[in-house]
């Protein structure tokens, strides 16, 4: 039993003539106790009542709402109801008779009821405890004073009840509250949350759920993050537990189901995600409007970009980011550090409600960071944010084990790989570059090919530098440093679209014109397309030959004629065509190039 069991048994069995008041902010658990302490009530003298008076805009209809439930719950072997279910018709017409003052005295109906009930029964009823609940969210159209009178003249005086009533005295806008409260209240108690309630919480929610086989760290980690001083907002508890256990069964664990441990540890991941994200949005911090703050958090765990606009300033003037923020709360224990991944598909759910494709990307991306062997650099780059505390020959040993990293491209993502080189670019600039190599430091980022591989394994995402990696275009660094690595990224991203652009034109005649491929075409131009045919050698590997695939071009040229097109370009393809046609004595073939040559020609002339 804790000490609010204690305190509302005692007040219960005393003979204590006022109400007894449970203080406590909101969401601190004090409406989730109480309903839990009435239905585990086992006491023979007295039944439990909860009332709340949020959502009554006059006293009557709260009269009337307070009405409802004593009639309901305060029955001895169901007498009440019973002669409620049996009087219904006549308590109607004492209610029709009565007209607007029916309800004028709460207590006058239950008189109704109680004076034609037996007096055996009544010798016997039930005591009365009511917990009236939410005083701070009491209509402004209702008097406290009002709603003070009803308790003490009618509940307290005339039926002897035992009166609990439950507020966040804080909230309370009355000028008279205090004056007031001291005429009908006795003692008061600051509510606390038992964590013992926080486990049976927790524990109902996920008992069922794949991570609650490490209920122990489950629990540890809500302690340490939710669990302050004996206060927790239980509503944010409640909201993280029900978006993780949506998490978790919608998410795709593909590949993890013969894996325990490595199941485990996703789930602890998302466990983790869920609760930051849901603590914050909770906390007002995010929204929908500003999600996209944290997009550098995501698909990370070396967390070196954050704060990178931030490095070495010391104006407090200058508000953190929402990132840098969430960092500096959330990431200050191993437990926590040792299993953190964001992602965006479990942020857009918490904070929108979207759920796309099953989170098929979500075990993808979590893999490849989770799933490399003794990968040091988050903990490297973390040695790298408190270089004021170390010696010159220490940061020189963090950086070059850094650059070994780096030469053997053990990064599980490009965007860990450059987020790594622009810390050493901030380095440069203040003269604290310490490594010793032959030529350019930044080359080492190319010359085994690193940058290379690690771009080219997420092709999809080779979009422009400026686009894909806006946070570093601010930063305090060297232009040129900058520059070099816009360069060399822009050089491989285009070795990578010229690749897939002449495979869309060997698509044009091999019939395999996907989406894909019809997407790239589109996004250079017709007149491009045009001018790689004229001037490379796809006339002769594809038209002037037997078969020919002229009609390929044919039917992907008619398709395609409201584009403009390159007048040179088109005549110079009729010219080669004609030279060429001579060569070929195949009717079929012949057929197709004619066709060709006759919509080229009607091009021309246009």
């Amino acid at each position: 039993m804790n000490n609010i069991e204690n305190a509302i048994l005692n007040y219960m069995r005393s003979d204590d003539i006022l109400a007894y008041q449970l203080e406590g902010n909101w969401g601190t658990g004090k409406t989730f106790f109480i309903k839990k302490f009435i239905s585990e009530m086992n006491d023979d003298k007295y039944i439990g009542i909860y009332f709340s008076v949020y959502g009554y805009d006059s006293l009557q209809d709260l009269k009337a709402g307070l009405v409802d439930p004593i009639i309901s719950e305060a029955s001895l072997e169901g007498k009440f109801i019973d002669y409620y279910k049996k009087h219904r018709e006549q308590i109607n017409t004492v209610n029709r008779v009565l007209g607007s003052t029916r309800l004028k005295s709460v207590s006058s109906i239950l008189d109704i009821i109680s004076n034609n009930i037996s007096g055996q029964v009544m010798e016997n009823t039930t005591n009365i405890i009511i917990f009236i609940d939410d005083l701070e969210r009491l209509s402004s159209k209702i008097a406290l004073e009002d709603l003070f009178g009803l308790i003490s003249s009618e509940l307290l005086e005339r039926k002897r009840y035992k009166i609990v009533l439950i507020s966040n005295s804080e909230k309370i806008a009355s000028v008279s509250y205090k004056s007031i409260r001291e005429k009908i209240v006795g003692r008061s108690l600051q509510f606390e949350t038992d964590f013992n309630l926080v486990i049976d919480i927790t524990q109902k929610s996920l008992s069922n759920c794949f991570i609650w086989r490490d209920n122990e760290w489950l629990i540890q980690i809500i302690k340490s993050y939710l669990f302050d001083d004996g206060r927790i907002n239980l509503r944010t508890l409640q909201t993280i537990l029900s978006n993780y256990k949506f998490l978790e069964k919608n998410i795709d664990f593909n590949g993890t189901n013969d894996i325990v441990q490595q199941k485990l540890d996703m789930c602890k991941s998302l466990f983790l995600n869920s609760l930051v994200v849901t603590n914050e949005l909770k906390a007002g911090k995010l929204d929908s409007n500003n999600l996209s703050a944290i997009s550098d958090l995501c698909n990370s765990r070396t967390f070196a970009n954050i704060n990178i606009k931030d490095f070495n300033n010391e104006d407090e003037k200058i508000p953190k980011s929402i990132s840098s923020k969430i960092i500096e709360t959330y990431h200050t224990t191993k437990i926590f550090n040792d299993y953190i991944f964001y992602s965006d598909t479990v942020n857009d759910y918490i904070v929108s409600g979207l759920f796309k494709e099953s989170g098929q990307n979500y075990w993808e991306n979590w893999y490849k960071f989770f799933n490399l062997t003794e990968y040091v650099v988050p903990e490297l780059v973390g040695k790298l944010f408190q270089f004021d505390n170390l010696t010159e020959n220490e940061l020189k040993s963090i950086q070059e084990k850094i650059m070994v990293e780096v030469v053997d491209a053990r990064f599980p993502s490009l965007e860990e790989f450059i987020s790594v080189y622009f810390r050493l670019c901030q380095f440069n600039k203040i003269g604290l570059l310490l490594i010793e190599t032959k030529g350019d430091w930044r080359e080492s980022f190319v010359s085994t090919g690193a940058l290379k591989k690690l771009a080219l394994q997420e092709k999809e995402k080779l979009t422009n530098f400026n686009m894909r990696f806006p946070i570093y275009r601010d930063i305090d660094i060297q232009s040129e440093d900058y520059n070099w690595m816009q360069q060399e990224y822009e050089n491989i991203e285009s070795q990578y679209k010229n690749i897939k652009y002449e495979e869309a034109i060997e698509a044009i005649f091999n019939e395999k014109l996907t989406s894909e491929y019809s997407i790239i075409l589109n996004n250079v131009g017709i007149d491009e397309v045009l001018k790689r045919i004229e001037s490379e050698n796809y006339i002769d590997k594809y038209i002037l030959k037997v078969p020919s695939s002229a009609s390929k071009l044919f039917l992907y040229l008619r398709r395609n004629y409201n584009f403009s097109r390159d007048e040179n370009s088109v005549k110079s393809i009729i010219n080669q065509i004609k030279s060429g046609k001579p060569s070929i004595s195949d009717k079929i073939s012949l057929y197709r190039i004619n066709q060709l040559l006759s919509f080229l020609e009607g091009i021309d002339e246009e």
